[in-house]
């Protein structure tokens, strides 16, 4: 019995099976605002935060099967988003606290997605004044080439889109392979 976030994208799976045309979906997955027992303290591979990535893997590729045995693997793409990162050193009570910098995950078909680790392992000695991780990579590349690559927009639509200033340089992270009208 699957449920949480392998549910929902099962659903979203017979809904593109059945022929649902929707552009965009979303599901969520609560429990990441953890601050204490993130691990357990004699295995690393159990407690809450292992499990949230666990369910979180399994629930993405359950979704890619079902995207490969129903043939529509070719039509979708992924993208994990946060709200928020997490500071790198433990807080006193085996958790960590908000930070700045965070990761995505993009996933799909190897024809849709330039499979890649897009900047460096962070230097967790490496923080701001604040404690968090200096991020790498302007989160709005990834957007601008989600817009640019997967929803075939133009450099003025995608500028509009994410309020860029006249000044501001977003350049496409290139995770996405240009993608066709139709699909």
């Amino acid at each position: 019995d699957l449920t949480g976030l392998p549910a929902q994208l099962g659903l979203i799976a017979r809904l593109i099976s059945g022929g649902l045309k929707s552009k965009v979906f979303m599901v969520s997955m609560g429990g990441f605002d953890t601050h204490v027992q993130q691990q357990d303290a004699t295995d690393v591979t159990k407690g809450l935060h292992p499990g949230l990535l666990s369910q979180l893997s399994n629930g993405i590729s359950k979704f890619m099967s079902d995207a490969l045995q129903q043939g529509f693997s070719k039509r979708v793409a992924g993208l994990t988003v946060s709200e928020f990162g997490r500071r790198p050193y433990e807080n006193g009570s085996r958790g960590t606290d908000h930070g700045a910098a965070g990761v995505q995950f993009v996933f799909g078909d190897g024809n849709n997605i330039r499979s890649s680790r897009y900047g460096n392992a962070p230097n967790l000695k490496d923080v701001d004044k604040n404690g968090d991780v200096v991020y790498q990579t302007d989160y709005r590349r990834l957007y601008a080439d989600i817009l640019m690559n997967w929803f075939n927009a133009d450099e003025e639509d995608m500028r509009a889109i994410l309020k860029l200033n006249a000044n501001d340089t977003i350049a496409p992270l290139n995770v996405f392979v240009k993608h066709a009208t139709d699909v």
